[in-house]
């Protein structure tokens, strides 16, 4: 979606092109990406998807490795789900 809006692991916020622009500038790398406890609600023309994220990644060249909570949310427009937002929370060990 043109609104979408990305809250990163420190709480901050990127548009929908600042979100794209870190992996299109080569910024943001991932080497290994996986979603696990993965559950789905859905309320009309909504979707909320969480999720725990493990991932092994460099962001300017600086390793960015681990675990978080994910919020997704998708609405469906003419019959294709778009993801309109995205939360990321750290998991701290213990928790």
């Amino acid at each position: 979606m043109e609104d979408f809006v990305g809250i990163g692991p420190r709480g901050f916020l990127l548009t929908k092109e600042e979100w794209l622009a870190r992996h299109r500038t080569g910024d943001l790398k991932y080497e290994s990406f996986e979603l696990a406890d993965v559950r789905v609600r859905l309320y009309r023309d909504t979707a909320v998807l969480t999720a725990r994220q493990v991932a092994k990644a460099t962001y300017r060249g600086q390793s960015v490795p681990g675990q978080f909570r994910a919020t997704l949310v998708f609405v469906k427009e003419a019959e294709r789900w778009l993801l309109a937002g995205l939360h990321l929370s750290p998991i701290v060990e213990g928790a």
